[in-house]
């Protein structure tokens, strides 16, 4: 198990036992759960009794199916799923869909799209010299209808760029009869349009000490929402990032170098590499 959140999730919301199938007393715990000595990745919940809480699960392989699978435990026990862990199940969606919307500013308009569920990611951008957002996100938690009728309430869709036929026709019918007229313009290319410079993609994130954290894409979007609505961005880390955080921002104040160096870092290092990379420089 190596992305830290899950392994921070299952540390703290779980009293974790890992067993092999080729160590010394394994055949041991295999028979006393019943498990094969052969068998692909598989997880399992248990009471305080040892009874299972939900079916056996195996071949658990993605990040995903792991995160999805640690929410059914912990609501099969009567608890609340912590909001970080929401956030890893839906970065790592089984499936995705994207849509591109044009704008008066898209700065507001990675605001309003980090409020939503399932929003996976932003990306601002320039089309025919219009500010534009792309937006990944997850169809199962917020269908492409709702994304659009969100985008249309919030003033986030002057023109709505759509893909497939099934896109086109449900924006035509959402923006059929209304006062002030959307567009409705097919494309097929994602991400649309030019990229906009890195210093205007997550402006808000980007303007504050929040941006030094080791960050999956989808806290980012909420992170970077919250800042730009003047809401807590706090809620949507866990633990272990808020004490990071926490540290950072009493180092970062006066070091200039340490900036530097961590920005550098950002660009380099994944998720994994660097949230391990800012725990060594923390302590």
């Amino acid at each position: 198990m190596s992305h830290p959140l899950l392994v921070e999730a299952i540390e703290s919301r779980f009293v974790p036992m890992l067993v092999y199938n080729n160590r010394k007393n394994d055949r041991e715990l295999l028979n006393r759960f019943d498990e094969p000595a052969w068998n692909n990745p598989v997880i399992r919940f248990f009471d305080a009794d040892l009874v299972d809480l939900l079916a056996r699960k195996d071949e658990v392989w993605k990040f995903g199916e792991v995160a999805s699978h640690l929410i059914k435990g912990i609501r099969a026990a009567d608890r609340e799923p912590p909001t970080y862990l929401k956030l890893v199940q839906t970065e790592y969606a089984l499936q995705t869909e994207s849509a591109s919307f044009a704008m008066h500013c898209y700065w507001e308009g990675e605001v309003q799209f980090g409020k939503l569920p399932g929003v996976i990611s932003t990306q601002t951008g320039w089309y025919n010299e219009t500010e534009i957002v792309n937006v990944v996100f997850d169809p199962s938690a917020m269908t492409y209808r709702e994304l659009v009728t969100d985008a249309i309430r919030s003033r986030c869709a002057a023109t709505i760029y759509t893909r497939t036929a099934a896109q086109k026709n449900i924006a035509m019918k959402l923006v059929d009869g209304k006062k002030e007229k959307n567009k409705v313009v097919a494309v097929t290319k994602f991400p649309l349009g030019r990229l906009a410079e890195e210093k205007d993609q997550k402006y808000y994130l980007k303007a504050s000490p929040f941006s030094l954290l080791p960050l999956i894409s989808a806290q980012e979007v909420r992170i970077n929402s919250a800042l730009g609505s003047r809401e807590n961005a706090l809620d949507f880390l866990s633990p272990r990032q808020r004490e990071l955080f926490v540290k950072l921002k009493k180092r970062l104040s006066d070091d200039q170098v340490l900036i530097a160096q961590l920005k550098q870092a950002t660009a380099e290092m994944d998720f994994q590499q660097y949230f391990r990379y800012l725990q060594e420089i923390a302590r």
